[in-house]
């Protein structure tokens, strides 16, 4: 990856990406934590079979699954500073939600 690209993250869909990397992009966007309600549609999945093998798209989303539940597990531990910075937030109606123990009580 170049600079430029690392630099055009925020807006990759206007980046100097070529199509397969958008798709995967648009991909991982949708299963990272800061799309709760993320959902790979018919057109997203045809996207992504237009560049990619179905074991390329599995192993991706086996590689998005483990770095996203790794970022989960530090939130949910508290063991990562929360910057303020931070693009997770959670869906409005999640805020007022009282946590689960882990005891179950």
């Amino acid at each position: 990856m170049t600079q430029e690209q690392i630099d055009a993250l925020d807006d990759f869909e206007n980046g100097p990406f070529d199509e397969a990397e958008k798709a995967a992009l648009r991909f991982a966007s949708k299963m990272a934590l800061t799309d709760p309600y993320g959902e790979v549609d018919d057109g997203l999945w045809a996207q992504m079979q237009e560049h990619y093998s179905d074991a390329q798209i599995a192993e991706l989303a086996v590689v998005l699954c483990v770095d996203v539940g790794w970022a989960k597990m530090l939130f949910t531990l508290d063991w990562a500073e929360k910057e303020p910075y931070c693009y997770y937030h959670p869906p409005e109606e999640m805020k007022d939600k009282e946590p689960v123990s882990a005891s179950g009580d």
